[in-house]
């Protein structure tokens, strides 16, 4: 039995090694500048510096855009960015503090694919087939290299454990006392890593519970699904409240952009490419195809699915987890292409509120990924013998050939750059700046970021951190407004050393306005203060997560054959 662990963990490291063969490169890839590589340097230099002092959680960074601070971090989580910081903090350079975080991505999506495929399968055999698959699979590594999507593959990581404990919960009768945990930590897991992705992740968690029809209403399975979704919204508080607090209280550029995600969509032939160079951009409909960014999912998964509908088709295979699995696999796949309504769906304003959100069509690839891993081992759990092992070793060896030319085409076509700390970066480079004030205008960049107000006289200022003290005297018989190098959000506060608020208000510009009593004099201080509803928050999470620890389910045996 240790023989066969450790050889399975060995077999699992050499997996992640062979995904991870781009890290071992000098320098990092930059396939295409309007993709995501430079956005989460950023994040992570940014939180290496709030860290350097001493805060954190993060809301508002003060180092992006030339200081004037950026809520990155109230909207995208930074959880899982902290080893990287605190490398960084301790000497590494960003370049390796980035590489290193993607090879423990590697790593821990191997690791939770294998158990969870395990645990769903009953046989290591299966396992591997679905680990393979979904570790090595196109979008994955389109994702990870290419599009450097760090949070999508951070969510990523979590999809088979997600799919594992749900089907634990339908199927084990409630045997299985540590299936609700595992849901909760699945789900927080991808809401901690990408919001976005629990949206998605949680409607096809909706579907699957549809599916199931009257099973969800017995005691055992819908007491398990309230455990594992309260549990999962409790590890998540300290982030969920102050991303409600912030997108509530803001008139983000996010609210205003019309993205018409019917272009965004691919063309369903895409995804059935046998191969297409790793570079570029993605593209609307409108402007074709060539140049644009790979979006095939690998015949190695297709394949799979294909047998599995024959075997159906000829009643050699059965099953009602078998047919939710195909019409998974077809409906996410459908979602990624422009045949999908978009255009349609975004004519109604609630459909559309939810339909924006997901920005990308083929984002959907991520949970494609995960029902063709699961259709391919369904497809050889029907088959038996010398058969059996000849679909296994075909299709692996399709995976292998398809990750290897997905990484050679990248290493061949990427640019290479050296970031070696965030003097390294542009702090003005906010990508789509979704998270900026919907009024914003990045012209006052262009300036010395000096406080301005024509009837004010200012004698003294100065910026720490998040927090700019001003000494400024109004000299007129009338309320005079003070503009300050900050990025506007609601959350700004100012006040006197006596003690006395001020009104903040957007400047018009996306700067923070206080608004200054005549005949007043003396020090105006700005500041983002945490409320104590967030360090409750932190405490209950906390809190969760001991008690999750020291409150272990009984062990249960994991047979395998």
């Amino acid at each position: 039995m240790k023989n066969n662990k450790l050889r399975n963990i060995l077999l699992l490291m050499a997996l992640a090694l062979a995904a991870s063969a781009p890290l071992f490169c000098s320098g990092l890839f930059l396939p295409d500048p309007g993709h995501d590589l430079q956005f989460h340097l950023q994040r992570i230099a940014g939180l290496a510096q709030a860290l350097a002092a001493g805060r954190f959680p993060v809301q508002i960074d003060p180092w992006w855009i030339s200081d004037t601070g950026y809520a990155a971090s109230a909207f995208y989580p930074d959880l899982f960015l902290l080893p990287s910081a605190l490398l960084v903090n301790g000497g590494l350079s960003l370049e390796l503090s980035y590489k290193l975080l993607l090879a423990a991505i590697n790593i821990v999506s191997c690791l939770l694919a294998f158990r969870s495929f395990r645990r769903i399968s009953q046989k290591e055999s299966l396992a591997w087939l679905g680990t393979i698959l979904f570790v090595l699979a196109p979008y994955r590594l389109t994702d990870l290299y290419l599009r450097n999507a760090l949070g999508e593959n951070l969510a990523m990581m979590f999809l088979p454990l997600a799919a594992e404990s749900l089907y634990t919960i339908y199927h084990a009768d409630g045997s299985d006392a540590g299936a609700w945990r595992r849901m909760g930590l699945a789900y927080a897991g991808i809401c901690l890593s990408h919001p976005l992705s629990l949206f998605m992740a949680g409607l096809f968690t909706l579907i699957y519970v549809l599916m199931q029809g009257s099973k969800t209403g017995q005691k055992p399975v819908w007491t398990a699904l309230l455990k594992g979704t309260g549990l999962a919204v409790l590890l998540s508080l300290w982030f969920l409240v102050p991303l409600i607090r912030f997108s509530s209280s803001n008139r983000l550029l996010m609210d205003t952009m019309y993205r018409d995600v019917y272009q965004e969509a691919v063309y369903e032939w895409q995804l059935l490419e046998f191969f297409s160079p790793v570079c570029g951009p993605s593209m609307h409909l409108t402007e074709g195809t060539a140049g644009e960014m790979p979006f095939y999912l690998g015949w190695s998964l297709l394949i799979g699915l294909n047998v599995l509908i024959i075997l159906l088709a000829r009643k050699k295979a059965a099953g009602r987890t078998v047919w939710q699995i195909v019409l998974l696999s077809l409906l996410s796949m459908w979602m990624c292409t422009r045949l999908f309504p978009y255009d349609q769906l975004q004519k109604n304003p609630v459909t559309d509120y939810f339909v924006t959100k997901v920005q990308y069509p083929w984002r959907f690839e991520m949970e494609a990924t995960l029902f063709l891993g699961l259709a391919a081992m369904a497809a050889a759990s029907f088959l038996r013998g010398r058969t059996g092992k000849v679909f296994r070793t075909a299709v692996i060896f399709l995976a292998v050939l398809q990750a290897g030319l997905n990484l050679s085409s990248l290493i061949a076509n990427a640019t290479v750059i050296h970031v070696e700390s965030a003097s390294d970066l542009d702090s003005t480079n906010y990508m789509g700046g979704e998270f900026l004030p919907a009024d914003y205008q990045n012209g006052f960049l262009s300036g010395d970021l000096q406080p301005d107000s024509s009837g004010l006289e200012i004698s003294s200022w100065q910026k720490d951190d998040q927090t700019i003290t001003i000494s400024a005297a109004n000299r007129t018989g009338e309320t005079q407004t003070l503009v300050l190098p900050l990025t506007y959000y609601a959350q700004y506060h100012a006040s006197a050393d006596s003690g006395l608020s001020f009104s903040v208000t957007d400047s018009g510009d996306g700067r923070v306005a206080v608004t200054v009593p005549a005949e007043y004099s003396g020090t105006v201080q700005v500041s983002c203060p945490v409320p104590l509803s967030d360090d409750l928050c932190i405490a209950v999470s906390l809190g969760t997560l001991v008690l999750l620890v020291l409150i272990r389910p009984r062990p249960e045996s994991l047979k395998t054959r």
